[in-house]
């Protein structure tokens, strides 16, 4: 009996010493500048990216749009820049900020100001259709194709500087789209499918918000809701209806009849 248990026990310890061995196998990183330091450690390591992902690191890995100065956001004080943060907080959304930004001696840090209003567009990661990266020089080029949610293409074309390759801003970029896309480089989705994949859930979504926001007597075309108890509810849903017949008029679908708007 005592022999028995010591064994288990023995099989335990060892189980779990394996399993701290390959634990420590692997290297986490959340940007550039983590991801650069995998390669500072054993060249075994496994590198896998882990969520929060950002394209940024302390105050540096600047990616930009578009400038009105040569030699991008490292510029003659006083260029203006068009920058653009990546940010996937999880694996099914990407928040991208973009605003203008003014070089200083320093040129431009990700804590410098914006100094124009910031847009801000959120996308679900089933909704990217492609991407891209290519570093001709010493700059990285950028491209992310995505449905905006009315089924519309959009593509946001951007760019960083990659001067040292030990730096390895290209491939991160690599690893940051590939995990949140699944897409290898230059595969495509089908954009139909994404369309009504996405009308799908948007339908899916009002059911749900409908369901806790309106009263129970409501009209025959429109339904009220119970916007003063949910009011930011009630705003998403109208919102998200607005989206549901453009994406059905992309697949040549006839508006919906069972989905009501709320009632002024």
């Amino acid at each position: 009996m005592n022999i028995k248990f010591i064994t288990i026990l023995f099989i335990g310890l060892i189980s779990s010493f394996i399993g701290e061995i390959k634990a420590e196998d692997i290297c986490y990183f959340s940007n550039p500048k983590e991801y650069k330091k995998c390669f500072n450690k054993k060249s075994s390591l496994k590198r896998q990216a882990k969520y929060p992902l950002v394209t940024y690191s302390d105050g540096w890995d600047i990616k930009w749009i578009s400038g009105n100065g040569v030699n991008g956001p490292h510029a003659t004080p006083g260029a203006i820049f068009k920058i653009i943060e990546l940010n996937a907080p999880n694996s099914k959304q990407l928040k991208i900020t973009i605003g203008d930004k003014r070089t200083n001696i320093m040129g431009i840090t990700r804590k410098a100001p914006f100094i124009s209003a910031k847009q801000d567009i959120q996308i679900d990661s089933e909704d990217i259709l492609s991407w891209n990266t290519a570093q001709p020089e010493y700059e990285v080029f950028n491209k992310l194709s995505y449905l905006n949610d009315y089924g519309d293409k959009k593509d946001l074309n951007f760019r960083n500087f990659n001067f040292s390759p030990k730096k390895r801003r290209l491939e991160f970029m690599n690893q940051f789209f590939t995990k949140l896309s699944g897409l290898k480089k230059g595969e495509n989705r089908e954009i139909d499918s994404v369309i009504l994949n996405k009308m799908n859930r948007h339908m899916k979504e009002l059911e749900i918000m409908r369901s806790i926001i309106k009263v129970a007597s409501t009209e025959k075309d429109c339904f009220i809701a119970k916007q003063s108890k949910f009011p930011e509810l009630t705003e998403k849903y109208k919102k998200l209806y607005k989206t549901v017949n453009p994406l059905r008029s992309k697949l040549d679908l006839p508006p919906n009849a069972d989905l009501k708007p709320i009632c002024s």
